[in-house]
């Protein structure tokens, strides 16, 4: 007579195992189907809102995926990447759970969170991450600084001429202060004392006082 027990324990481990493979399956159709993706913009006016005049970006944006405190994944926006036109970065084939997005864009100020955290599901639309990024200010036109003309340091002959014009100006003005200051102590006083001498020389005569003319005087002194 055969001893069947080890047929019959062989027999069952395999069909226990056949059915736990059918019991994970539909476990298995879930993972691996869900979705994430960031679309980077140029926020020009800097409201965070993405507007019909602000182009998508189309590289120079990277992405950290996150997921319970663990970098699990990158992903770099460049002009080779699929979906560049559309300013899209993603991950696809995720487990359904929470991921967080870290983000940077290079020389760019954030505009919108540069760390955003989301729900992935295996079903329906999948998360858009908006992202938005200012350019920096456009520096100052060559030559001009506030208002004022400004020269480089560089072009020697041009800042010649400003010393020499700014010290042309310095001393005009300095000979013109001194020249107000001996007027003021020296001329203006002969100039005075010239016009007080004229004045005393139309109301004489040589050494004596000036007289009222015959037709000049009063009909109560003239003789019956």
């Amino acid at each position: 007579m055969f001893d069947r027990t080890p047929l019959m324990s062989r027999s069952g481990a395999w069909l226990l195992l056949a059915l736990l493979l059918i019991a994970a399956l539909p476990a298995a159709a879930q993972e691996g189907s869900g979705q994430l993706w960031v679309r980077a913009f140029v926020d020009r006016d800097g409201d965070g809102v993405r507007d019909p005049n602000e182009p998508l970006l189309t590289e120079g944006v990277a992405v950290e995926l996150i997921r319970e405190g663990v970098v699990i994944d990158s992903a770099r926006l460049t002009a080779d990447s699929p979906y560049t036109s559309q300013g899209l970065v993603g991950f696809q084939r995720l487990e359904p759970g929470e991921y967080t997005v870290r983000i940077t864009a290079g020389a760019l100020t954030p505009t919108t969170p540069d760390s955003v955290t989301v729900q992935v599901s295996g079903s329906g639309l999948p998360p858009v991450v908006e992202f938005g990024g200012q350019p920096p200010a456009e520096p100052a036109a060559a030559g001009e600084q506030d208002g004022i003309l400004a020269f480089a340091p560089q072009d020697p002959e041009v800042m010649h001429l400003v010393v020499s014009a700014l010290g042309a100006l310095i001393v005009a003005g300095l000979v013109a202060g001194f020249g107000f200051l001996i007027y003021l102590l020296v001329l203006a006083p002969r100039y005075r004392a010239a016009l007080a001498q004229a004045k005393r020389a139309a109301t004489t005569t040589g050494s004596m006082r000036a007289v009222t003319p015959p037709e000049a005087a009063k009909p109560s002194d003239r003789h019956p």
